[in-house]
């Protein structure tokens, strides 16, 4: 004993150095590493090969023990061996390094006691592997690749940009996201100018402004404001004080005492005509040079506020000779109202931090477009980010993301956070934090709507709660159990935790305690809280019927899922109405069964809301936001068995948004495939957002052009496949989905959205909303005379197709020459895509590398730049100028050449790459049947069982095609298909003729399968034996496609 005393110092000097050495050895690990990210190769049907490559740039080999490599990957890593029952992986060996799954999206590699061999010093170590889904360019990979040992972790630096270690994409096999038949390529100068070119601009008349106002009239004649003039209102300070002293900051121009007529701006309170909507938002504004003055009269303080607004658009400031400043603005009169009382933007903070100087920015631009909600996203899956008074550990540990696989001092590192838990990935919102958001939101009267996700996505909220309970011994309000951590179903974005549990006491105590403190806030803030969101994401079934029976709560009556989301969602509307507030939340959240179904057990009555008369007290109001309005019951009915069709009720031809309304429920639109603003706003690997595979680009046209108030479709969601009534029928064409009724009451808004789960910095944001955030306010705000509504349904699409363009070419106008400078004076980063631009022989000499350049800019006022590689600098374009050249890029500038757009490098024998290389392979598939991808060329042995060199080839490649039919397949089934393709044949002309003859006899479409040309594989059935993944969905391609086929910006000339 009294040896073991006196050596104790020892050990304790022994063990304070290994752990010294160790985190050293950590540290220098990282230090000498270097990583790269390589996409190798799509496959077909939905998966990649990537690469993580590291390179020791150390003095010494980095060996096996004492370390693993940390990464983020969303795509689940090598899905073929991954246990999702477990959540474990078959043992998986990469480069020597077994790979493991952590939790959410992350991974790690650790050495292998079998088979690694030392990384030698400027070696290079290749890690590939399968993933699912696919990339759509670098914004895709997430930065900040980390080692780590049991206590340490230390970043490899080069990874915190993904500019920095993301490999260049190259190839069609890399930016198509399902090679070779996806036909969305990335935008090139050639085929943009070939829209471009055809495009004309009206000439803008006083008073042209976004959003679009009711009713104008305008005189060219102009108004001068100088120093001389003031402000006057009669209306008690107690309602307009606010309004004022915005005025005043913003004008820089001092407010009269007394009753002034000449040289003021005048606010009055008014009664709206009879003929506008939402008359609670209605405005008057005059502007007369004959009696020098600007009037804006409204009967609310929204509406004066709407009013000023409009006088900001339309001025203009200017410089006289004596360097005064002074505004210029047109004599005209402005009747305006909005068509939706819901105009707004759901803003992810929780998934990504935003501080809050970008939301303050945000929320003036919001208002310059008439926007007037913004719903934040407090808190999810990813973080926590609003303080709660009274609960300092809830929100420090809920709103950390650092390398602690216990969360016990925060959350687990995701979405590529800092793994030290300083930037990226952490942060949150003070309470004065959340208060100066408020008090700025007030003046601009912009309703702040907290989102709290009290579903699905509650895992944040959860391991903050353990957190909290453990440091106060407060057990109140701690719903987890944790018996279920390690059995309960992994969600689609890889955690178990999180579920929000509805037999809990503890989890109807937090809800009602998160909403009692944020109503407190804005009680404080004189800005009272309105409405309240709580997500409504849906939980899976065993999930919940697993927590109740712990709880000892198990429903014996009915459906257990349907009672147990009845009785949790009358306990959100009785929290609702205890702090009198507005319920909000997705429509999954009021559907009586669950929207993940799988057989007609589950969900005998799918879309089904529960009734609002029923079973919400009278007159309480709750609002839905539908992400998909125009899902209609009967695509539902495939779950009933082939006998679907017989007995089909009048609510199973209504879509989602009819539904709810007819069970006393009021809509937002917030259709993700039009109001998605996380997708690209065009293809790309360096245009910001992510393109999910099966997804399209949503560009600014998408959303200028929809119908928000048609209950059928929007033009680019199903025209020309279906038909709204009203329209001419054509022969080929279906029955419409689903009949306009003029007696709905419509949707009370529209809402845009946008996840920051890949969104890093405000920048990043900012390139996502704009401009495309200026055609959501367009829309909300202004009814469009070519939509189809339940209101003014549209007889000739074509000539509401000619008004829509000519509206757009309008709008794209005001963006260049007004609204785009606006946001470069604020310093918002909008998105500038590059030019258009044609490079045309001068000569017949194809060795002659001489071109006269034409180009031309998405929006009028910006200008295409120029540089060839014999030139050191880029240079405006003139138009047909002649350059010699093998290479040049192309870009963008803005009007004061503050800032430009990315480049666009063309290599003048062939100005498109990308449909060129989309050409060739196509060619060479029709003449040789089959195609080599490049993990085949790269990689062409078997597996090695070691893992040292890192691959594996999955059987569906290399990829056969059948120009006859036009479709792909892998080895087996192409070899099926080839025995039975002569009877293929022979049913495909059977079928061609019955049709052309039911033609000719004046049948029109017979409904089979052959009459509709736009029916799948028309050719016939899907052999036997091949995979149907593997299937192209859009028909044949031809050899040579044409590059006009493949174009996915929309033609709008």
């Amino acid at each position: 004993m009294e040896d073991l005393q006196s050596r104790g110092p020892v050990l304790l000097l022994l063990l304070v150095t290994l752990i010294c050495s160790v985190s050293a050895n950590v540290a220098n690990i990282a230090g000498s590493l270097t990583a790269e990210y390589e996409l190798i190769n799509h496959n077909p049907g939905g998966s990649y090969y990537a690469s993580i490559i590291l390179t020791n740039h150390g003095s010494t080999p980095l060996g096996a023990t004492g370390w693993s490599l940390y990464f983020c990957h969303e795509n689940v890593v090598q899905f073929n061996r991954f246990n999702i029952s477990n959540g474990e992986y078959l043992v998986t060996r990469r480069g020597g390094f077994v790979l493991s799954h952590v939790k959410g999206c992350m991974y790690k590699f650790t050495p292998s006691p079998v088979g690694f061999q030392a990384i030698d010093i400027n070696q290079r170590r290749r890690l590939t592997f399968l993933a699912a889904a696919s990339i759509s360019g670098i914004y895709d990979i997430y930065p900040n690749i980390y080692v780590a040992d049991n206590t340490q972790s230390a970043l490899i630096t080069n990874t915190n940009s993904y500019r920095n270690y993301v490999a260049p994409f190259n190839s069609i096999f890399q930016y198509t996201r399902d090679p070779p038949k996806d036909p969305v390529l990335p935008v090139s100068p050639l085929r943009s100018y070939a829209v471009l070119v055809n495009q004309t601009y009206p000439v803008l008349t006083p008073g042209d402004i976004i959003p679009t106002p009711l009713m104008k009239r305008a005189t060219p004649n102009k108004l001068i404001i100088d120093s001389s003039w003031r402000l006057y209102t009669n209306i008690p300070r107690l309602i307009v004080d606010g309004l004022m002293e915005y005025v005043k900051r913003k004008l820089e121009m001092s407010e009269s005492p007394n009753e002034i007529t000449q040289n003021v701006i005048l606010f009055e309170l008014g009664n709206p005509p009879s003929f506008v909507e939402n008359s609670d938002e209605w405005y008057n504004l005059t502007i007369t040079p004959t009696y020098r003055y600007v009037r804006i009269v409204a009967n609310t303080t929204a509406g004066l506020f709407n009013g000023f607004q409009t006088f900001l658009n339309i001025r203009k400031i200017k410089t006289t000779t004596s360097q005064n400043k002074v505004t210029e603005v047109p004599e005209l009169v402005i009747t305006d109202s909005p068509r939706f009382q819901h105009r707004g933007l759901l803003l992810d903070v929780a998934s990504n931090f935003m501080p809050v100087p970008t939301v303050m920015k945000l929320l003036h631009i919001m208002a310059l477009v008439k926007l007037n909600k913004l719903q934040l996203l407090l808190a999810n899956d990813y973080a926590v980010r609003l303080e709660i008074d009274g609960m300092p550990t809830f929100h420090t540990v809920g709103s950390r993301r650092c390398h602690d696989e216990s969360e016990n001092s925060c959350l687990f590192s995701q979405l590529g956070s800092d793994p030290s838990g300083n930037g990226l990935g952490s942060g949150y919102y003070s309470i004065q934090d959340y208060l100066d958001i408020l008090s700025l939101a007030k003046q601009l009267h912009i309703e702040i709507i907290p989102m709290w996700n009290f579903d699905s996505n509650m895992r944040a909220s959860e391991i903050a709660m353990r957190a909290y309970s453990k440091a106060t011994n407060d057990r109140t309000m701690d719903w987890s159990l944790p018996q279920l951590d390690k059995t309960s179903h992994l969600k689609q974005n890889m955690f178990r935790l999180g579920k929000v549990d509805p037999c809990a006491g503890e989890t109807e105590r937090f809800i009602r305690t998160i909403v009692a403190t944020i109503k407190s806030y804005h009680a404080i803030a004189d800005y009272p809280l309105k409405t309240f969101s709580v997500g409504g994401d849906d939980t899976d079934i065993p999930a919940w019927i697993d927590k109740c029976r712990l709880r000892n709560k198990d429903v014996t009556t009915g459906h257990p899922y349907v009672q147990t989301k009845l009785e949790f969602t009358k306990m959100l509307v009785r929290v609702a109405i205890e702090n009198e507030v507005t319920l909000n939340a997705y429509d999954n959240q009021f559907t009586a069964f669950p929207t993940l179904c799988f057989n007609s057990t589950d969900c005998p009555d799918w879309m089904m809301p529960f009734n609002g008369s029923k079973w919400y007290p009278p007159n309480f109001d709750v609002s839905v936001t539908h992400r998909d309005p125009r899902v209609i019951f009967q695509n539902r009915l495939r779950l009933r068995g082939h006998n679907a069709t017989a007995n089909i009720s009048d609510h199973e031809n209504e879509t989602k948004l009819k539904m709810f309304q007819r069970n006393g429920y009021k809509s937002i639109i917030s259709t993700q495939d039009v109001l998605d603003l996380s997708v690209k706003e065009e293809p790309g690997p360096y245009v910001p957002g992510e393109l999910p595979f099966g997804r399209s680009p949503i560009p600014v046209q998408h959303i200028f052009s929809m119908w928000p108030e048609s209950m059928c479709c929007s033009r680019y969601e199903c025209f020309p496949r279906t038909n709204p009534a009203g329209y001419m029928k054509l022969p080929l064409h279906p029955d419409p989905l689903c009949l306009e009724d003029p007696r709905a009451k419509g949707p009370i808004g529209m809402q845009a959205s946008i996840s920051t789960r890949k969104v890093r910095t405000e920048s990043e944001l900012f390139q996502l909303l704009f401009p495309r955030l200026f055609a959501v306010a367009e829309r909300a705000w202004h009814r469009g005379n070519w939509e189809n509504t339940v209101r003014l349904p549209i007889r000739n699409i074509h000539a509401a197709r000619i008004a829509e363009i000519q509206d757009f070419q309008k709008f794209k106008a005001i963006l260049g020459t007004h609204l785009l400078p606006m946001l470069d004076n604020e310093r918002a980063l909008y998105y500038m895509t590059p030019p258009g631009a044609v490079m045309r022989n001068i000569t017949a000499d194809l060795r002659d590398m001489r071109r006269a350049v034409s180009a031309k800019t998405e929006y009028p006022g910006f200008v295409a730049q120029i540089k060839t590689d014999k030139m050191s600098a880029f240079e405006d374009v003139v138009d047909n100028k002649v350059y010699d050249s093998l290479q040049t890029e192309f870009r963008t500038r803005n009007k004061q050449s503050t800032r430009h757009s990315r480049s666009e490098i063309v290599r003048t024998t062939f100005p498109d790459k990308y449909a060129r290389e989309h050409m060739i392979i196509m060619h060479n598939l029709a003449a040789n049947s089959s195609l080599e991808f490049p993990i085949q060329t790269r990689f062409r042995n078997q597996d090695d069982a070691t893992g040292v060199n890192s691959y594996s080839i999955i059987h569906g490649l290399p990829l056969y095609f059948d120009r006859d039919f036009g479709e792909f397949f892998n080895k087996t089934g192409y070899q099926v298909f080839l025995q039975r393709k002569p009877v293929l044949i022979q049913h495909h002309v059977a079928r061609m003729q019955q049709h052309q003859r039911q033609f000719l006899n004046g049948h029109g479409a017979s409904g089979t399968r052959a009459s509709n040309p736009n029916t799948r594989n028309a050719g016939g059935p899907v052999p036997m034996g091949a995979n149907q993944n593997m299937m192209n969905a859009a028909g044949p391609v031809p050899m040579g496609t044409n590059p006009n086929m493949i174009n996915r910006r929309q033609n709008v000339g």
